[in-house]
């Protein structure tokens, strides 16, 4: 139980494909977000399309990996390691981030 909780957590947390995917869509709504302020953008709903397709992007992303975390903090739980169960509910918390322009 002690390596799966272990496993979990290191997945999600050093998962590079998933990083890699997150940090791009991020990139990508971020860069939708500053198109839609600028004036004259053109094509304003494709835009807000884009940048609605991105967060909920994000947001499935960040669940995922909240859900990684949250199995390995039950196990740990489980094992009776309260430190690394809270350490692992604090970075299931933690996944969502913060977006910023």
């Amino acid at each position: 139980v002690m390596a799966k909780a272990w496993h979990l957590l290191s997945r999600a947390r050093y998962d590079a494909e998933a990083m890699a995917r997150e940090n791009k869509v991020r990139t990508n709504f971020q860069a939708a977000l500053r198109k839609i302020q600028q004036p004259g953008a053109g094509n304003l709903h494709s835009t807000i399309d884009e940048a609605c397709s991105n967060a909920v992007e994000i947001y499935a992303l960040g669940v995922s990996r909240a859900r990684l975390c949250g199995e390995g903090g039950r196990a740990f739980a489980a094992l009776r390691e309260p430190l690394l169960a809270a350490e692992a509910y604090k970075e299931a918390a933690a996944s969502f981030g913060e977006v910023t322009l």
